[in-house]
């Protein structure tokens, strides 16, 4: 009797590692199809300088239907084409079809290297926190001017933060100060954040493409966006944004970011060229 008990136990302990192996081969194969989707997108990114955009959307989108979550290797090669490229703070470039351009080059508290990059640092806290930073509007408006966004014509929309309280408190106010100065229509609050913990907090990936937005859309159609965020650093955000705004008929012509995160090499090949 216990010979059989101990053959069935052995067979199910059998079966059970013939499933999980299985279930483990299908994992792989979705995360190695979407990981070639990403690397293909990725690869044409950095070819291209641009991507047509529904090329860039149609890889996205066979990622995500994969379940890829974004890992450090992936956001730091899409975050190295703004670095490669050698973009100095207030001249445009171009990703994912948008014009982009920023006006300070951050370092994470634990790279920096000079008092400028503690100061660049702490400014962009204040900023995030909704603190008035001086200047910072004037910066902003010439920025937005010498990406060719004349007066009027254009919506301004800020990137929600993770939810909407600290969306109020950074944008409700600034918003509203550059579009009466730049005649433009102010668009805050037609895109809400659905609450959620930032990443740095949490610790936990969210996967690409759903960054738990929702639109108003009667406020912005057919309208061109202009899109203010705090700091770029692998683009996805803007990405989904720029996805979301397009499937509802609009066109995200230029984002303008306060910062740009960068890597430290970088910032040792600026100082060395002064």
């Amino acid at each position: 009797m216990w010979i059989v008990a101990i053959t069935g136990f052995c067979f199910g302990i059998a079966f059970a590692g013939v499933v999980y192996r299985l279930r483990m081969w299908n994992n792989a194969g979705k995360e190695l199809r979407a990981r070639k989707a990403l690397e293909k997108a990725v690869r044409w990114i950095f070819e291209r300088r641009t991507l047509k955009n529904e090329s860039l959307d149609a890889l996205l989108l066979e990622s995500v239907a994969c379940g890829c979550h974004l890992d450090d290797l992936l956001e730091r090669r899409i975050a190295l084409f703004t670095t490669e490229c050698c973009y100095p703070p207030g001249k445009p470039f171009h990703l994912f079809g948008i014009t982009m351009a920023y006006l300070y080059p951050y370092l994470p508290k634990d790279r920096q290297l000079l008092e400028e990059d503690r100061m660049i640092g702490e400014k962009l806290y204040n900023f995030k926190r909704g603190e008035y930073v001086p200047g910072l509007e004037n910066e902003i408006c010439a920025l937005f001017e010498r990406l060719g966004l004349e007066k009027g014509g254009y919506t301004l929309l800020c990137m929600p933060a993770s939810n909407w309280e600290r969306t109020e408190i950074r944008y409700r106010r600034l918003s509203s100060d550059l579009s009466t100065r730049m005649n433009w229509t102010d668009g805050f609050g037609t895109l809400i954040p659905v609450s959620r913990e930032p990443v740095h907090l949490t610790g936990r990936r969210r996967p690409m493409g759903t960054e738990d937005f929702m639109l108003d859309k009667r406020m912005l159609k057919g309208k061109k966006i202009v899109l203010l965020d705090d700091l770029l650093t692998t683009g996805m955000t803007v990405l989904s944004v720029a996805s979301l705004l397009r499937d509802a008929g609009l066109t995200p012509v230029a984002a303008v970011f306060v910062g740009r995160t960068i890597e430290k090499a970088v910032r040792w090949q600026d100082l060395a060229a002064r």
